[in-house]
């Protein structure tokens, strides 16, 4: 006797197969941003930033626009990158720098 499936259930193994290829392509994303993260060093361009790392999600002076920061000595700019999985985990990259477009530093804001 053949398993014949309803039409149900084919939908229903659909949406678990696409969750599954989602949650992973989530994973990956979040492994490639940590790892690339990682390399960021002081001195290095925006351009560079953004050929290792990708675009921010969000860039914007620190302290004014950028709460989380104080204000940068000098002006300069925060680059928000985040977790693909925030704010479930609230990961959020943060590379800083100087009014020359250069960077200064980075941090990693997480929430327990």
């Amino acid at each position: 006797m053949a398993f014949a499936m309803s039409r149900l259930s084919k939908v229903a193994i659909a949406v678990l197969l696409l969750t599954c290829l989602a949650f992973y392509g989530c994973s990956r994303s979040d492994d490639r941003l940590q790892t690339s993260f990682r390399k960021i060093s002081v001195g290095m361009s925006y351009e560079q930033v953004v050929a290792l790392v990708g675009q921010p999600r969000w860039r914007g002076r620190c302290g004014a626009d950028y709460v989380f920061v104080q204000a940068r000595p000098g002006g300069g700019s925060c680059l928000e990158y985040a977790s693909a999985f925030a704010p479930l985990n609230p990961w959020y990259p943060v590379v800083f720098l100087n009014a020359g477009g250069r960077v200064e530093g980075k941090y990693e804001f997480a929430s327990p």
